[in-house]
């Protein structure tokens, strides 16, 4: 089999359209329209997305939450400072978490940068970048905040009021994820009643996101990448409006690749499996939907396995030619940024 080089999905994006801030008003962002079959391309608001939607679209969403899960810790004795993010309770007290210096990183004492009297003990390194840490008590989790990504905090102050408010979607009901699915940040509640009046449907579905996702494809050839493995659920009700949804041929539009992993990962013998599962499917060029291909989706970094994802869905060639036209018309990228609609 040909292998795909992952300088294909290369790209330059100018440092002004990296969205360092959300839209005040959610549903005020730029929405980029593609019509997949006609190649066809135009541009509207998002809150103009119902004009693109119709009565019996069924809309899935990701409804879970972020975790605040990210503090700073310092070692006074190197006086370095480290950005720690807990992934999960492990057992007996302890946390697996992740580092931005895992490298440097080694079985030490950190002390909370905000508050010296507690600390964390870094027992444990499991490469490539996981480590396992004790907290010194709970209290720890109370200076924790959300985890922004980090391009956007290497160019400004985490905004607590701003960011915890607009980094979470306005239905997100399960916490867990490390991510936000920030396809659904454009949503507002005006806007779910709107649709819902027009007589687009709704379901939910539950991937908790994990920073793996997000993690930049470092082979050769984009085959050779091992996406992370994350956990999802679907309550049975919620499967029973997707099953009917697919056996009466409605269009299916995932919110978010989060929302359309878990609808291909849980398609099995012709109808979608209720309950809780792990996935790490990796959608890929030549890959096969059985539950859809149409997605409302933000604007990906380069060499990532969401933008390979979105060439999955419309071709290699097309894709370069959405994000050039995203590019030049100056719309803004990734997770504060604006969005498009693939149908």
């Amino acid at each position: 089999m040909n292998k795909t080089p992952t300088s294909l999905f290369d790209f330059h994006i100018p440092e002004q359209l990296i969205a360092l801030y959300p839209e005040k008003e959610r549903d005020k962002c730029r929405l980029l329209v593609i019509e997949k079959d006609k190649r066809k391309i135009s541009e509207t608001m998002f809150i103009d997305i119902k004009n693109y939607l119709k009565e019996g679209d069924l809309l899935v969403f990701n409804n879970t939450k972020v975790d605040n899960s990210r503090f700073f810790a310092i070692n006074p004795e190197t006086n370095r400072r480290h950005e720690v993010v807990i992934i999960s309770y492990e057992n007996d007290g302890l946390y697996r978490a992740i580092t931005n210096r895992f490298k440097r990183i080694k079985k030490e004492r950190l002390y909370l940068e905000n508050n010296r009297n507690l600390y964390i003990d870094i027992i444990e390194k499991i490469p490539p970048y996981y480590i396992i840490i004790k907290l010194s008590s709970p209290e720890i989790l109370d200076y924790s905040e959300l985890p922004l990504p980090p391009y956007i905090l290497k160019k400004r102050k985490y905004e607590k009021d701003l960011d915890e408010k607009y980094y979470q979607t306005v239905y997100g009901k399960y916490s867990g994820s490390k991510a936000s699915p920030t396809a659904g940040l454009h949503f507002t509640e005006n806007l779910l009643k709107e649709l819902k009046n027009i007589g687009v449907e709704t379901a939910n579905v539950q991937l908790f996101v994990s920073l793996g996702t997000f993690e930049p494809i470092k082979t050769e050839f984009i085959e050779d990448h091992k996406i992370h493995e994350e956990e999802y659920n679907i309550f049975e009700e919620e499967a029973e409006k997707i099953n009917r949804a697919i056996s009466e041929k409605r269009r299916i539009i995932a919110v978010g690749t989060t929302s359309m992993r878990v609808l291909e990962s849980s398609f099995k013998d012709g109808k979608i499996i209720a309950g809780k599962e792990k996935t790490s499917l990796y959608i890929t060029p030549g890959y096969k939907f059985k539950v859809t291909d149409k997605i409302i989706t933000n604007f990906h970094t380069p060499r990532s396995t969401l933008l390979v994802l979105v060439s999955s869905i419309l071709g290699l060639q097309f894709t370069k030619e959405v994000y050039n036209y995203a590019i030049e018309k100056r719309f803004r990228f990734y997770s504060y940024g604006d969005a498009s609609l693939i149908i």
